[in-house]
């Protein structure tokens, strides 16, 4: 009787890794391959937007992931992006809490915020066009003809105080008239398009030595994501 209990548990605990591994690994797949978008201010003081191009990714020195992967570790130059699995293992191993499809970060630990049946009061909404009021105000009191690249990391819940705020953790990069590059992190307020904290300001010089096929998150004491 105690082998049949203890083989009913044994199958319980796995399947349930599993279905954690593949449903951590669906949250992360999106960013795995990260797109950028480009604002762009030009001599009227209008700002438009597009899909970063290849030039624009070169002229910032952002790697591509198949050239980036490979100047980290030769066994995957001749792939786009490292396996679904080798994800999956990653994630698992590192344990992420997951609310909404969202990275967990703050005061986590107080509640089971993992579990959705547990009430979480959200201090503002997800708007769609959060990017694009973010790439308007970070060239507002810019010169024209200064291009800004943002590209999207992690969907967050930030909890403080017993309240959740969904934000967005980005790299924003300024390509300016002469050329001259500066990049950074930030959080940005998923419903206003506002930066909330930034770091990282010389990401620019250590961006080449990243991977560009999947960014992992670990948390810090303000409970900002890093690397």
């Amino acid at each position: 009787m105690k082998k049949i209990l203890l083989f009913i548990f044994s199958t319980f605990i796995a399947l349930s890794i599993a279905i954690y591994s593949k449903r951590s690994s669906e949250v992360f797949a999106s960013k795995s391959n990260p797109t950028w978008k480009t604002f762009v201010k030009n001599s009227n003081l209008e700002v438009s937007g597009h899909k970063t191009t290849q030039k624009e990714l070169e002229a910032a020195r952002v790697p591509t992931p198949k050239r980036a992967i490979a100047e980290e570790n030769n066994q995957f130059a001749n792939d786009e992006r490292i396996s679904f699995e080798q994800q999956a293992k990653i994630i698992k191993d590192n344990h992420f809490l997951i609310r909404e499809e969202r990275v967990l970060i703050g005061d986590i630990q107080k509640r089971n915020y993992q579990d959705e049946d547990v009430p979480l009061e959200m201090l503002n909404k997800i708007n769609p066009n959060w990017k694009d009021i973010l790439g308007h105000e970070l060239l507002r009191f810019q010169d024209d003809d200064t291009k800004v690249m943002i590209k999207e990391e992690f969907s967050i819940i930030q909890i403080q105080n017993g309240k959740g705020r969904y934000v967005e953790q980005v790299i924003v990069t300024y390509v300016l008239k002469d050329g001259a590059i500066n990049s950074y992190r930030a959080l940005v307020d998923s419903e206003t398009g506002s930066v909330t904290d930034t770091w990282d300001k010389t990401i620019s010089e250590n961006y080449k030595r990243e991977r560009a096929n999947l960014s992992l998150p670990s948390e810090n004491n303000s409970g900002i994501i890093t690397r």
